[in-house]
């Protein structure tokens, strides 16, 4: 079939069309990319499919010659290669395709995982937030840098989420952030009065102990204001040289030269140890306490004032005062020192041990931080915890089965010279100058343990720094006694300090009923307990002593729960309870001392302890509590006596004995609690049962 012609117009039409593409084609083509490779690749075609569509027709010579000028402009070779980059970028753009369906799919994963971990971070969130709105001043800091950690969490899963969904999470984030720091700005502010109130305290105290007397300064350190022994002393020669006749109520300490100030303090020793007083006072008590410490004090052998208090929850804390900043830096050094206390929530009810330490021991001291006085028994106190860190400082065998850790002395040295300065010893002239500073921080720590409204009535100095401060402060000095070298060792002084009767070798128990040779019971009680009467009435005595502390401790517990069911309640509920069981079971002991008063004795004191050990632990610092601690191990250290009776110890030791069973049993976390007081017993149960079996 003959081809037809084309007309003039449309020939036109389809070249200006044709130029149109080429024109298009070399725009596009300077820059390829996968951007626009699928442009590109659609213009080539349009090119192709425009020059075939000439084909159907028979050209004339000039539209041939027209045709032949057009497609010159895009020659042969030019578009062999952009039909070669358009190819090539067209791979590319596949990968780039491939590479953004992954992207939109790993993405969808994240955002379909962040949705499953949203729901628990915001609860965890919220929770945590609900728990720093909650926080006072002690719990803040620990709950509060928790919730920053879980919010920095959260924000990251929000961030995964798409546009909408993340504003929406994020302006609940916002408006829980904002309350949670709306209380921390009261807690800073709270935190910023504490200061205020503890400066001023100090301050105010300072001006206060700067105008002590010497007659204020004698009634403080001998807790007397006897007259007629204030006379004697005041009217001795070395006294007369330093007062010059002057009244010792209007003498200012501060006002005496040094060396006058040093003499006194030598009189007021003297004066201390001569004293008929009953009880010094808190400044006397301290100083008597020190005296042996004083000495390596003044040597340069003891260099810190350290502080060690539960914080409460039964974690070990503790505060090191370099004795000179102490002495020349008071204000400052006592401002660190109770808003650390006040941080900690140690409060009137709480205990304080308190020791001059050398560097080695404020070393031991720092390792002891954090320990959880939970671990123990209630009847080990913090005061003889101390006492043992301090007594073993430099033995890391004995530090680490006291703390339950591994301790290394290449350790405590670092601890040691990053955080304590060696001083030459105590100059005799600054003696005066600890003494004050002492002064003063018991009588601030009194001033901030004391309610807002006992303050109206401010007492006079010399009443003020005989008061007590902070609860009870208990010194302890450095055992003198060789330290201990080994675990072994360190337990078996564990058992000294827990059972003090231990090392009794014939105490026993008897009642007058058992010397009653009319009473046939009472034959066989003495066959029985032959040989072991002679110190029965001691042991009665000391049982009932200690049942009229208990009393006297459980009507100020009745009393306490009065005003305060919640905290002292439950205690007061178990107390008086033990009290009446283990009376009861005792007296009964006594009166008719056989094995089966003897198994009810022990079974009542098992059965108070028990559950009297959790609730001592809440308290371990309040003196009330300490008080009765000292009870329940008195009493432990009676029945300890007790079982070096043979007949006792081996009804003690039998498989239906109450020892034997209550030693074999699983240990629960009170009888793990009581455990060197227990194994106290059991090893004098088995020496006691060797002396009854008698040599092999």
């Amino acid at each position: 079939m003959p081809k037809s012609t084309l007309s003039t117009e449309l020939f036109i039409k389809k070249i200006d069309e044709l130029q149109h593409v080429i024109s298009a084609i070399y725009r596009e083509k300077n820059v390829i990319s996968i951007n626009n490779v699928e442009k590109l690749h659609a213009l080539t075609n349009q090119f192709t499919e425009l020059l075939s569509e000439f084909d159907l027709y028979t050209l004339n010579s000039n539209q041939q010659r027209e045709l032949k000028k057009t497609r010159e402009t895009y020659p042969k070779n030019d578009r062999k290669a952009l039909n070669t980059k358009i190819r090539l970028m067209e791979n590319e753009k596949a990968k780039a395709n491939l590479k953004h369906q992954e992207a939109v799919q790993a993405l969808k994963i994240k955002e379909e995982s962040a949705r499953e971990q949203l729901e628990s971070a915001v609860i965890d969130l919220r929770d945590a937030a609900q728990n720093v709105l909650t926080a006072n001043t002690t719990t803040f800091g620990d709950l509060f840098n928790r919730y920053k950690l879980l919010s920095a969490k959260l924000r990251q899963i929000i961030d995964s989420l798409p546009d909408a969904e993340r504003i929406q999470h994020t302006a609940d984030m916002t408006s829980i952030a904002q309350r949670v720091n709306l209380h921390k700005e009261q807690i800073d502010a709270q935190d910023r009065q504490a200061r205020n109130v503890i400066e001023q305290t100090v301050r105010k105290t300072v001006q206060k102990i700067s105008r002590m007397t010497v007659n204020d300064l004698l009634i403080g350190i001998l807790g007397t204001a006897n007259k007629q022994e204030l006379a004697e002393l005041t009217n001795l020669p070395s006294m007369k040289t330093i007062t010059d006749k002057t009244d010792t109520g209007m003498l200012v300490v501060a006002d005496l030269p040094v060396t006058d100030q040093t003499q006194l303090v030598q009189v007021m020793m003297q004066a201390l140890a001569k004293s008929k007083s009953d009880k010094p006072g808190v400044l006397g008590q301290l100083i008597k306490a020190m005296e042996k410490d004083v000495t390596a004090l003044i040597k340069g052998e003891k260099t810190h004032l350290s502080i060690v208090y539960d914080n409460g929850e039964g974690s070990v804390g503790s505060f090191h005062i370099e004795i000179g900043k102490f002495i020349n830096a008071t204000q400052t050094t006592l401002d660190t020192l109770f808003f650390q206390l006040y941080k900690q929530d140690v409060d009137a009810d709480s205990g304080l041990v308190m020791s001059l330490t050398s560097p080695t021991e404020v070393g031991a001291l720092l390792q002891f931080n954090e320990f959880d006085m939970n671990t123990v028994s209630a009847t080990q106190s913090l005061e003889y915890m101390t006492g043992l860190v301090i007594q073993n400082a430099a033995d890391p065998m004995v530090l680490s089965h006291i703390m339950n850790k591994p301790v290394r002395s290449e350790e405590m040295s670092y601890l040691t010279s990053h955080s304590t300065e060696r001083r030459a010893g105590l100059k005799p002239e600054e003696v005066m100058g600890f003494i004050g500073a002492m002064a003063i921080m018991l009588e601030a720590g009194k001033q901030l343990s004391v309610p807002s409204s006992s303050k109206q009535h401010e007492k006079p100095l010399a009443q003020a720094i005989t008061g007590s401060t902070m609860g009870q402060i208990k010194y302890v000095q450095t055992n003198v006694e060789p330290k201990v070298s080994s675990s072994q060792k360190q337990h078996e002084q564990i058992l000294s300090q827990a059972l003090p009767e231990q090392k009794i070798s014939a105490d026993s128990v008897c009642s007058e009923s058992t010397l009653d040779p009319t009473n046939d019971k009472g034959k066989q009680e003495i066959n029985i307990l032959d040989g072991y009467q002679d110190i029965c009435l001691k042991k009665k005595k000391e049982f009932e002593d200690l049942i009229k502390e208990f009393v006297r401790i459980n009507n100020r517990l009745t009393l306490q729960a009065g005003k305060n069911s919640y905290r002292y309640g439950p205690v007061s509920t178990l107390a008086s309870s033990a009290l009446n069981n283990i009376n009861r079971a005792g007296s009964q002991f006594f009166a008719t001392p056989n094995q089966e008063t003897f198994n009810a004795f022990y079974q009542a004191f098992e059965n108070s302890i028990n559950p009297l050990d959790k609730e001592l632990k809440k308290h371990r610092s309040n003196p009330i509590f300490s008080g009765l601690a000292a009870v329940l191990k008195g009493l432990a250290g009676i029945i300890a006596a007790l079982l070096v009776v043979p007949a006792l110890a081996v009804q003690a030791t039998t498989k239906k004995g109450y020892v034997g069973t209550f030693f074999s049993t699983p240990e629960t976390v009170s009888s793990k609690a009581f455990k060197p007081v227990k194994e106290g017993l059991q090893s004098l149960i088995e020496a006691a049962e060797k002396s009854v079996k008698g040599p092999k």
